[in-house]
């Protein structure tokens, strides 16, 4: 590392000027010619039928120039994990699951007009009994959400290695507990806004804050019927993800859908606050039963856990979320005998989904805290007990993963000795204590179906200008500055001769997108291939 000029050195955010000085275009920033303000009209019950919509009267009103229901789309279901699970629709059809879905929306003139002719639609509903506790809804008698969830379990899975009952019968102690975690709005910096535009010959172009422009492409092509390369996501600013913004985020449809209906004119939909935290995916609840058996040294034996996640009305992307989450109880430290079983169930709430960690903060509150409780029975210093436990490289685990590289016992090694762990019992302060806890994060692995990605074009001009296109998205983590400093570093150049264009679906190469901090290491390997290419061809 010591031989490196450019990477692993202090640099500034090649972006950096324009951000402070507000130069920086953010979605909301971005004003097109003959725009129009969209607003959607959204369900003021948790479960009801839809009885009727009547548009005519909305319709009807100066400066409105569309108002669209579910009877305006294909009535696809978004993708999101695919296979069997896809079940929400861009617009609401026959039924709405929570309070807020969206049921029909408008373009107007102005947003006064938008939301004067949103109470101009008349919706009849019937309302249904509804439930809000996902232990609840798995009654037999609870009201059903979806028809065909038996019990409203959107997804039910179990696995079992080793043999978890006979290593508890001979377990010297067993800790047990629930543990429970909420749900948490991301509340991003930037309120969630898109911008769409119809374009003769078909095309549609896209602003949008987002953390994955090509999921965003893939997504709203699918539920509109539209060709994929039609659509075209443009680069901008984005104030903020933390896994709120990784997949399509449910609006970008209904801007498009309207911006269709309005050939000429480019349509907004700007969420307010108040929209963001009562509609939005938010962070997936779960009620963690966890049983840890262990031997009296402090081996673990064997673990037991029973996940129940609240899916809310619809499946997003919980039920990868939970199933990551109980995945982390049998890879985090080594243990043979595991049985391991996770519920994702139907409610009448706002989605639930990904944010920071996909599941694992979770599960490793609960198995941290029975770590302690662990050590604490046997008489065993926290500290060494977790690293009795931790996994060493070139270990295979129990689901057969194969661990490369792992500094869990050096990272445990160093942090006890900044903090002065072993001086804590001597040093003891009123109302102040020291803990150690541990965590684990998939990074860079093949999770999803078609595996995690990246791609990159460099391009090398005569007078030495490096441009690196690539699909990889800075939604303020500064991945452009990483990636511009990879490319100097391959090519012997200095940071100013790079510049990095990113997140244009029709300017750059495709990416999965910026979430499970992952990016620097999949964007970064593959500029560092593409420019030691370039490297090549220019030398040989």
């Amino acid at each position: 590392m010591n031989t490196l000029k450019v990477v692993n050195c202090r640099i500034p955010n090649i972006d950096g000027k324009q951000i402070v000085t507000g130069q920086a275009k953010f979605t909301s920033d971005i004003h097109l010619p003959g725009m129009l303000i969209g607003g959607i009209l959204r369900s003021p019950y948790p479960h009801a039928e839809i009885l009727s919509i009547k548009t005519d009267r909305a319709k009807m009103l100066p400066g409105v120039f569309a108002v669209v229901t579910a009877h305006d789309t294909p009535l696809k279901p978004y993708i999101y994990l695919g296979g069997t699970l896809p079940d929400r629709l861009p617009l609401a059809h026959k039924k709405v699951r929570y309070i807020g879905e969206e049921v029909a929306a408008v373009a107007a003139i102005d947003r006064k007009t938008a939301e004067k002719a949103l109470e101009l639609i008349e919706v009849e509903y019937e309302p249904l009994p509804y439930v809000l506790d996902p232990e609840e809804a798995m009654k037999p008698d609870a009201p059903l959400i979806h028809e065909g969830k038996e019990r409203n379990i959107s997804v039910y899975s179990s696995r079992t290695f080793g043999d978890p009952q006979k290593a508890f019968a001979e377990a010297a102690v067993i800790t047990d507990g629930v543990y429970e975690t909420q749900a948490i709005q991301h509340c991003c910096m930037e309120p969630f806004t898109c911008i769409a535009q119809s374009l003769v010959g078909g095309q549609v172009d896209i602003w949008v804050s987002t953390q994955a422009p090509f999921y965003v492409q893939k997504e709203v092509a699918h539920v509109l019927d539209l060709n994929p390369n039609d659509i075209r996501v443009h680069e901008v600013r984005v104030g903020g993800g933390f896994g709120g913004r990784s997949k399509v985020a449910e609006t970008e449809a209904i801007t498009t859908l309207l911006a269709m209906k309005c050939p000429g004119h480019p349509v907004k939909i700007a969420l307010t606050r108040e929209e963001e935290f009562e509609t939005r995916i938010v962070k997936v609840p779960m009620k963690i039963k966890l049983r840890t058996a262990a031997d009296q040294e402090g081996h673990i034996l064997a673990r037991w856990i029973s996940i129940i996640g609240d899916n809310g009305a619809y499946n997003h992307c919980a039920p990868s979320v939970i199933a990551v989450g109980a995945t982390m109880s049998y890879v985090m430290y080594r243990v043979k005998n595991v049985f391991a079983e996770y519920y994702t169930v139907y409610t009448n709430k706002q989605t639930a989904a990904q944010m920071r960690g996909y599941g694992e903060p979770d599960t490793v509150f609960a198995i941290e805290s029975q770590m302690d409780e662990i050590a604490e029975k046997l008489g065993i210093d926290p500290y060494e007990l977790r690293l009795k436990n931790a996994i060493d490289p070139n270990e295979i685990l129990v689901n057969g993963w194969k661990i490369t590289s792992c500094g869990m016992k050096e990272c445990l090694q160093k942090a006890t000795e900044a903090i002065r762990w072993s001086e804590r019992k001597h040093n003891k302060t009123h109302g102040k204590g020291i803990g150690i806890a541990c965590s684990i994060h998939g990074t860079g692995g093949r999770w999803y179906q078609d595996g995690d990605y990246s791609s990159c074009i460099v391009k090398v001009g005569h007078d030495g200008l490096i441009v690196v296109e690539t699909g990889a998205v800075d939604i303020g983590q500064g991945i452009k500055t990483t990636l511009a400093q990879i490319a100097a570093e391959v090519l012997g150049s200095k940071i100013d001769q790079v510049r990095v264009i990113s997140m244009d679906t029709s300017a750059t190469p495709s990416d999965m997108g910026a979430f499970a901090s992952k990016t620097a290491f999949l964007a970064g390997n593959a500029v560092m291939s593409a420019t030691q290419e370039a490297k090549n061809q220019i030398l040989y």
